[in-house]
């Protein structure tokens, strides 16, 4: 793995945990408003979207459809 690869793995490891705390402030969120509260709508283009998939793939995240995500019980837990 290169150097550049271990960064962004580090980086949207980041930004995950970074999502996972703002949901931890709201019990539900849409995908518009989970991106300004993170403030992913500062993120260079597909950042935020890449780390939400990743939160949703790790089950950190539940995406209950609709547009609309909240923390998952193991986090909440």
């Amino acid at each position: 793995m290169s150097q550049e690869q271990r960064h962004d793995d580090v980086l949207l490891d980041a930004d995950v945990e970074h999502i996972c705390r703002t949901l931890r402030g709201y019990e539900v969120l849409s995908h518009g408003a989970l991106c300004r509260e993170a403030g992913g709508d500062h993120w260079t283009s597909g950042r935020f979207d890449a780390a939400l998939r990743k939160s949703v793939r790790d089950g950190r995240v539940t995406d209950l459809g609709g547009d609309l995500y909240e923390l998952s019980e193991s986090e909440r837990g």
